[in-house]
């Protein structure tokens, strides 16, 4: 092999193995924040299948029931929260001013 190819190797390996052990320490890490307690803060919030008024309701949470916050995201300008009640499962998303949470931080927590 010429004596130039040789260092090229190497250099390509020397960068690989970096881009392989720090590809893993992204997968390792990477992943969902920890889910936020939170409850229903209105008379009843309709859980939406996406983050819009128009979306298909896929339930209602009353005042008071309890859920867990697993993600947050502004659509049109509103903020929305991806929720999972607590004794139905049921999953979706409703307007994060509906919700009360012990920190009263969902907006800033999450995003």
């Amino acid at each position: 092999m010429p004596p130039r190819i040789r260092p090229l190797k190497k250099t390509v390996a020397t960068i690989l193995s970096v881009i392989a052990l720090t590809g893993s320490a992204v997968v390792a890490t990477a992943g969902p924040a920890a889910a936020m307690d939170c409850r229903i803060d209105i008379e009843a919030a309709v859980i939406r299948s996406h983050p819009n008024p128009d979306a298909t309701a896929m339930g209602i949470g009353y005042r008071g029931q309890t859920c867990q916050v697993t993600d947050s995201r502004y659509v049109d300008g509103a903020r929305w929260a991806e929720i999972r009640m607590d004794k139905s499962d049921v999953k979706g998303w409703v307007k994060s001013a509906h919700l009360w949470t012990e920190d009263h931080e969902i907006g800033t927590r999450l995003l």
